[in-house]
């Protein structure tokens, strides 16, 4: 069974998977992608497309249904955060 773990991701894709978890999600931006909500930890830092494609490539990260700029955690994003392993099916 295939796993995906939070530490084999190269450092910017934990960032900013572990932003998106803490801003309650991404929203694009003309500088990059940013987090959604105000947190009590501090500002958002800025992304680039490429940890972002990444993350969405891994099924980490999916467009939101309600803002066509904004991105949110998927299930198995949200359990790598909270795990730092997920178990991923085949193919």
């Amino acid at each position: 069974m295939p796993i995906l773990e939070l530490a084999a991701l190269p450092p910017t894709a934990q960032l900013c998977l572990k932003s998106a978890a803490r801003h309650q999600g991404l929203v694009h931006t003309g500088a990059g992608y940013i987090g959604r909500r105000p947190s009590d930890k501090g500002l958002s830092p800025t992304f680039t497309a490429e940890p972002v494609a990444r993350l969405m490539h891994l099924r980490l990260l999916r467009c939101s249904p309600s803002d066509a700029l904004a991105l949110e955690l998927t299930d198995r994003g949200v359990a790598l955060v909270d795990c730092g392993v997920v178990y991923t099916e085949a193919g």
